[in-house]
């Protein structure tokens, strides 16, 4: 179907980019804890709002605020756990004039059907989809926010078109945007190619786990800054979905085929150091052999993250990281970890020494092992245990590094931040926020009046874990954040 030309359009100016944009944040943002505080009407059926989004669409947006589902439900359980934090930020954006006069307004109506979706246009406009329940009470609430509106028509759909933006009933959607972008979308819904019936965009939203709260794409439009990666050239998707005490994130990327042989050097394993690592340890990074597209890779990341790099090499006793780099690199087995161990404990009611980094390496060559210990006997503590190879800064954390007494698999919190993950990723990474919390209060946090309020509930906080997964044609991430900690 020819698509009709558009006449002119009169320039949108910033403040209404703004007031859209305003919506957008509001509703992606907040979405999960204003569920849970204002709730949403039921929702008369299942739109679809890929269906009104053009297929050219550079990012595209929907969020499920439906009660009927189960993910609107696990939602407002996860922000009923973080009340004071859920509240703050809720009062926060919902405050006069933070976003306009909009607010959360469309969250709290009768006519609002739970469904919000939203998509950035190559012509640099944007577009909001609102289901709707009650389309008069929804182009009330329209006429309002875009602004004195006139009544146009476009292919036999009625447009209120405002001093900010422009709004139409389109198929059970209020969409809301620019001019160009509400008309667009009525092109759409009158049989232009959709976001829903493109392959690329299907590919990777059909990827990510279901059921989801929200899920994100991007068009494959612009390199990706990931060393041996790059470019991509490939869309991706992004799920945010809740399981019980815990937020997950599930990214997919596809890679083009320039790529792709890049992304094949990636090497995968199957973790084991983690039954090695001690039961307390706080912090934990583990990769498998480091082929050269991962050695280029972290080359790339070091020098984007000069600084963090040289805290860990100074964690371990190393000041010279080009030695370090040229020692380690070609003595690294099979697998590595880098790991965050406790500090040592002292006399009761005294804090802990602060936490140190240290390294284990597995499948290595004795000899080599040796030899590179030699070469940083001055800056680094290290010794070769059968076919591993252990590092760090001093002998006490190198004592604190493995612990036959208990293994970091034995406890609860790493098994539900880490379990359901990949089990054969490139890299998987944990972190004890429970355990953290008290040494960044330690350090001067709780001093802070204004986090003393909101203390009891970063103590909720539980684990973070990741894994990276490649395949042949794409890249998976997986993040999940628990709550609930011992």
């Amino acid at each position: 179907m020819r698509i009709p030309e558009l006449p002119p359009l009169p320039s949108f100016d910033v403040y209404a980019r703004r007031r859209i944009a305003s919506i957008t944040l509001v509703l992606a943002a907040a979405a999960v804890i204003a569920f849970a505080i204002n709730g949403a009407s039921t929702s008369t059926g299942s739109p679809d709002p890929r269906e009104l989004v053009p297929a050219d669409a550079l990012a595209y947006t929907e969020v499920h605020l439906d009660p009927a589902r189960e993910q609107s439900a696990a939602a407002s359980a996860f922000a009923s756990g973080l009340p004071k934090i859920s509240k703050q930020v809720v009062a926060r954006l919902s405050a006069p004039g933070t976003f306009g006069d909009v607010g959360l307004g469309p969250t709290r109506d009768g006519w609002f059907g739970g469904e919000f979706a939203s998509a950035s246009l190559p012509e640099g406009a944007g577009v909001e989809l609102f289901a709707s329940n009650d389309d008069a009470a929804a182009l009330r609430f329209a006429g309002k926010y875009v602004g004195s509106p006139a009544k146009t028509s476009y292919r036999a759909t009625e447009i209120l078109a405002g001093k900010h933006a422009s709004a139409a009933i389109v198929g059970s959607f209020l969409v809301i945007g620019e001019d160009v972008a509400v008309r667009r979308a009525v092109d759409t819904n009158e049989g232009a190619p959709s976001l829903a019936s493109y392959r690329p965009a299907r590919a990777v939203l059909s990827a990510l786990p279901s059921p989801s709260f929200a899920r994100f794409y991007v068009a494959a439009v612009a390199d990706q800054p990931l060393g041996p990666l790059s470019p991509l050239h490939g869309p991706a998707a992004l799920a945010v979905r809740f399981a019980g005490d815990s937020l997950e994130l599930a990214a997919h990327v596809r890679a083009g085929s320039q790529a792709r042989p890049a992304l094949a050097q990636l090497a995968t394993f199957k973790p084991t150091l983690e039954q090695t690592l001690a039961a307390g340890t706080l912090g934990y990074f583990g990769a498998g052999p480091a082929t050269a597209a991962e050695r280029a890779l972290l080359s790339r990341l070091g020098g984007s993250l000069p600084g963090v790099v040289s805290q860990v090499a100074s964690q371990l006793g190393v000041s010279d990281l080009k030695l370090l780099a040229r020692q380690l690199v070609r003595v690294l087995g099979k697998e590595t970890a880098l790991t965050v161990v406790p500090g040592r404990a002292t006399s009761q009611g005294q804090f802990p020494t602060p936490p140190a980094i240290g390294l284990i390496s597995k499948g290595v060559a004795a000899r080599e092992s040796l030899h590179a210990l030699h070469a940083l006997r001055k800056d680094v503590t290290g010794e070769v245990r059968g076919n591993r190879l252990l590092l760090a800064g001093d002998p006490s954390a190198l004592r604190r590094l493995a612990d036959p007494k208990g293994s970091l698999t034995s406890t609860r919190v790493f098994r539900s931040a880490t379990a359901g993950l990949a089990s054969k990723p490139a890299a998987e990474a944990y972190l004890d926020l429970g355990g953290l919390v008290p040494l960044f209060e330690a350090a001067g946090l709780a001093e802070n009046p204004a986090y003393s309020s909101f203390a009891p509930e970063f103590h909720r906080l539980g684990a973070v874990g990741a894994t990276l997964r490649p395949s042949r044609r794409s890249l998976d991430v997986s993040l999940r954040l628990t709550l609930g900690h011992k």
